[in-house]
């Protein structure tokens, strides 16, 4: 762990994080706040990071090297 905070407080801002990279974490804050233990919040912390993009997310964010340059708008100028 970090150090300068709780998993709870850690996996709290992973939620902001996620939705913020498109996933749908409807009901993982209320989740987390009845969590009973760190390994319970673990267990939900590697659920989350297993949530698909939703499909009206308007952005591509590739995370590998090939998808950023399948992303890449062509620019080239013949």
């Amino acid at each position: 762990m970090a150090g300068w905070t709780n998993l709870r407080n850690l996996i709290v801002e992973e939620i902001k994080q996620l939705a913020e990279e498109g996933r749908d974490v409807k009901g993982f804050q209320e989740r987390i706040e009845s969590a009973a233990n760190d390994s319970h919040l673990m267990e939900i912390y590697y659920e989350m990071r297993r949530l698909p993009i939703k499909p009206d997310f308007p952005y591509v964010e590739p995370s590998h090297l090939a998808g950023i340059k399948a992303a890449k708008p062509n620019t080239s100028k013949h």
